[in-house]
């Protein structure tokens, strides 16, 4: 059985020898990659047990190049994928909520695709699910790929994390300064 991942490598090579390109353009990117992530919070990064925050995943992307949407598709650039270890003490509490993508038709994959230029953020709906430590994180995996009209660099996948701030409590009350 083939493997998913070499099966998209081999796809991706074919399409580019297909297209006329370099194919060691397949590998362009892991020096200066097109796309940079962050992660912050709304209203603040600072949180108590069982409080909610909504953390905001923002990709900032380089002129001429693209990322694919959320949405799965059997054609086109791998979709943009975000997720939440079960080994942090916080939980995603809803659907993440993005903006509406862009939708071009690609005559190389014959298929509509759906993608987003210039720079995206992503809102994730969190809470805290037990007794935050100074000190923790709140960390995504992502993992995305970088498209031009030409190329598609290989997936990326990385870890992005935002430092969280403790809200201190007194007998259960949330103590807010004020």
């Amino acid at each position: 059985m083939v493997s998913g991942t070499f099966a998209y490598a081999m796809l991706s090579l074919s399409l580019c020898q297909a297209a006329g390109a370099d194919p060691s353009s397949l590998l362009r990117g892991s020096v200066d990659a097109p796309v940079r992530t962050s992660l912050a919070c709304e209203p603040a990064c600072a949180v108590s047990s069982g409080g909610k925050i909504v953390a905001r995943l923002t990709f900032i992307i380089e002129a001429g190049w693209h990322i694919a949407s959320l949405k799965r598709s059997d054609v086109g650039p791998m979709a943009t994928e975000i997720q939440m270890s079960d080994s942090q003490p916080f939980k995603l509490i809803g659907s993440i909520v993005a903006p509406r993508p862009q939708k071009e038709y690609n005559s190389a994959f014959d298929a509509d695709i759906e993608y987003y230029a210039n720079s995206v953020i992503f809102k994730l709906p969190v809470v805290a699910t037990q007794d935050i430590e100074p000190g923790t994180k709140l960390s995504l995996q992502v993992r995305y790929q970088a498209c031009s009209r030409e190329q598609c660099l290989l997936p990326k996948s990385e870890d992005v994390t935002a430092a969280i701030g403790v809200v201190p409590q007194v007998n259960g009350k949330v103590q807010d300064g004020r």
